[in-house]
């Protein structure tokens, strides 16, 4: 999820965004796109998720524990959990049941580009079993969620958010460390993370989603080809695209329109978000391959999100960006 509000890599995160997926120049073929294993002994998942809903990890929260799942962030700072029943949750965290909680007595809100929410800042013990480091319970800053609009998912099993992005974005400013800054300066981590977010294997399909985060040094599962692209400014991390291609056709825009405002990865999002402009050349260029190549001819519902459509197994659509530096 994207807040409403580019980063040098001197004294920042280090961070790998790896998505089995490949961004790579336009002047280049992607390689084959690697599937994930399903979990082993060797290697397990310790990020779930079902299509459009986003991945998310076990965590305990308060003394003694209670068990949720939160939505993994690169688009926000906080670390909060809901902490009222709502109609899309099936738990919320009972702060009056854990002995080590702590009111801070402050109230937050927090808006994204959909949806927000609103509640109180506190802290207590905090541990994300899954994750190889940060296994250490410790006591951590976190919102207990109170009141929300369009911010959880139905069905989606997660019941709150850890936001890996810079503490600028963290609310309220200056009073808050977020979770990820606070592991690695307590573990005596590498500042870095790994983000593997692999999509479906072919043992499970396509309704469970698979991946991994890794704190500190660490490689990734998914064996993508590396690609590194430069972060502009240290609040979300922000990336600059240069150009954009279909089937090998560039879209012609200037680079300064695709990153207006700005362009950032975001994995508490399924989306590819363009600017306006930026979308109706990308439209305009896709009527124009589908209408050559599409047998029967896709409908012009379709195009204004009225009418689905689908190509057969054998067909194949290709967009592909490419980054700066």
């Amino acid at each position: 999820m994207a807040l409403h509000v580019h980063w040098w890599l001197l004294g920042c995160h280090v961070v790998s965004f790896i998505a089995c997926i490949t961004i790579h120049s336009t002047s280049t073929l992607p390689p084959d796109l690697p599937t994930p294993s399903p979990p082993s002994s060797a290697h397990s998942w310790n990020l779930f998720g079902r299509p459009g809903d986003g991945y998310y990890t076990s965590v305990e929260v308060g003394t003694p524990s209670q068990k949720f799942n939160v939505l993994v962030d690169t688009g926000s700072s906080n670390f909060a959990i809901a902490a009222v029943m709502q109609k899309e949750l099936d738990s919320y965290f009972e702060a009056k049941n854990s002995s080590s909680f702590v009111d801070l007595e402050k109230e937050v809100e927090v808006g994204y580009t959909q949806g927000s929410w609103s509640g109180r800042l506190g802290k207590d013990v905090v541990l994300f079993p899954a994750l190889q480091a940060g296994t250490t319970p410790y006591l951590m800053d976190l919102v207990l969620i109170t009141s929300s609009h369009n911010f959880y998912v139905n069905n989606s099993q997660w019941q709150g958010i850890v936001g890996l992005a810079f503490p600028v974005l963290a609310k309220p400013q200056g009073a808050v460390q977020p979770w990820i800054d606070e592991v690695i300066l307590r573990d005596n981590l590498t500042n870095a993370f790994t983000l593997e977010l692999c999509g479906p294997s072919r043992e499970a399909g396509p309704s469970s989603h698979y991946g991994r985060l890794t704190l500190g040094s660490g490689s990734g599962s998914c064996s993508p080809v590396a690609v590194s692209c430069p972060i502009r400014r240290k609040w979300f991390y922000e990336v600059v695209v240069t150009a954009l291609s279909l089937q090998g056709k560039e879209v012609s825009i200037p680079c300064i329109k695709f990153n207006t405002d700005k362009t950032i990865v975001d994995s508490g999002t399924s989306n590819l978000r363009l600017p306006p402009e930026v979308f109706k050349a990308v439209m305009k260029e896709l009527k124009l391959q589908a209408s050559g190549g599409m047998n029967p001819p896709l409908p012009e519902g379709f195009w204004s999100g009225n009418e689905e459509a689908c190509w057969p197994e054998s067909s194949k659509v290709e967009v592909f960006l490419s980054h700066c530096g």
